[in-house]
């Protein structure tokens, strides 16, 4: 079973619980339907006692409001 239609006769997914969004990919409306849409917000910030929907939003707070560095690992290829 398909969780979410596919796309309507104009090309936009729309969302099933009947809240009136609407995307242009299946990702951004699987996006929605995960963290969003009628789902109370998961992610806490304590330093500032808020709470953010998705966790792309809380990684942008911390690392533009609270100043956090996300590290990222290089690989390297060892031929």
């Amino acid at each position: 079973m398909n969780k979410y239609p596919g796309p309507s006769s104009d090309g936009l997914f729309y969302c099933t619980n009947q809240c009136g969004k609407k995307y242009k990919s299946k990702q951004a409306i699987s996006v929605h339907m995960r963290y969003e849409c009628g789902v109370k917000p998961k992610f806490y910030c304590q330093e500032c006692n808020k709470y953010f929907k998705q966790p792309v939003s809380f990684k942008a707070h911390q690392m533009n409001v609270h100043k956090y560095v996300v590290e990222y690992t290089q690989f390297k290829c060892s031929m």
